[in-house]
């Protein structure tokens, strides 16, 4: 993390990203960079960022969907403004659309901005990646080793490496309650997972589900469409193990809580997500050791137990 933190430490940034995997990317990495405490944070407003930016320097702008080019045109004249008003030594993204609104300008006007590619583009960068790849002003890293080979990129650190691999604590076969948490990105719907949990969990398990914006219903436990900070952490306490789907930004807060962990990628094939990043990062976590992953097809009331995946 020396690279990072000779970007990072003691310096007043401008720290932008998106909710979810990017925003928990960068706070982790933030923690641990330790940069000055003027530092400003742009990002949505939602409980996630409300928790953990809480006693942070914030400015809120409107959510960003995939592909939302009109919303990042409007961030962008947001973060020009905060960048008139007041001097930042550096600023730094980890996407995703939103790197999009402050990093161009930056970069045309002869600034070094930095991009972080998300921990979850395994194989190579994303849209915004590749877009701030053809502007030569924008220090590029990426978290994985493709960044070693690509022209204009640099890979130095991974998130996942502040990670220890943890023995489970609890056999799988042994859990009677559990957390099902789908995610919450607009408008991607995940009910495959909530029909095969609802026919292969065991019939006497206690089930809180968090369904987000999927419209899907199971036929039983409680159903929470969304969860506050503070709520999401007591169920996340109070479950034998939590099921979530594999966005970044929720396996690393259930990493942090010291959770057991079955992730669950989401598929663009299904319409689940605008890509399949989702099974390629999950997969690195599993290869680290830091928790199982199970795609819906693989879902039996056996592999929930713990039991190997045929293949």
């Amino acid at each position: 993390m020396e690279v990072l933190n000779s970007l990072l430490h003691g310096k007043k940034a401008l720290l932008v990203a998106s909710t979810g995997g990017h925003l928990a990317q960068l706070h982790r990495l933030s923690r641990s960079a330790e940069p000055a405490s003027d530092s400003k944070w742009v990002t949505f407003e939602n409980p996630q960022s409300i928790s953990l930016l809480d006693g942070k320097r914030v400015e809120y702008v409107d959510y960003i969907p995939p592909r939302g080019w009109k919303q990042i045109f409007k961030a962008s004249r947001t973060i020009r403004g905060i960048l008139k008003e007041e001097d930042f030594d550096v600023v730094v993204s980890t996407g995703a659309g939103i790197a999009l609104a402050s990093h161009p300008h930056l970069a045309l006007s002869g600034s070094r901005p930095v991009y972080i590619e998300s921990v979850s583009r395994v194989e190579g960068p994303s849209l915004s990646g590749l877009i701030l790849e053809r502007m030569p002003g924008v220090t590029r890293f990426s978290q994985h080793t493709w960044g070693r080979t690509r022209r204009g990129w640099r890979q130095e650190f991974s998130i996942l490496d502040t990670f220890e691999p943890v023995e489970s604590q609890r056999h799988l076969a042994e859990a009677k309650r559990f957390f099902v948490t789908l995610g919450t990105i607009r408008p991607y719907e995940f009910g495959a997972l909530v029909e095969a949990l609802d026919q292969h969990l065991p019939p006497d398990a206690e089930i809180v589900w968090q369904t987000g914006v999927t419209t899907a219903r199971p036929s039983r436990g409680t159903v929470y469409e969304h969860l506050d900070g503070a709520a999401f952490a007591r169920e996340v306490h109070a479950a034998d193990v939590v099921i979530s789907h594999a966005g970044v930004g929720s396996l690393i807060a259930l990493l942090e809580s010291g959770a057991e962990v079955i992730a669950v990628p989401r598929r663009a094939t299904h319409n689940e997500h605008v890509d399949s990043h989702q099974l390629q990062i999950a997969k690195e976590f599993e290869r680290r050791g830091l928790l199982k992953v199970l795609q819906v097809p693989e879902i039996t009331s056996e592999t929930l137990a713990g039991e190997r995946v045929h293949e």
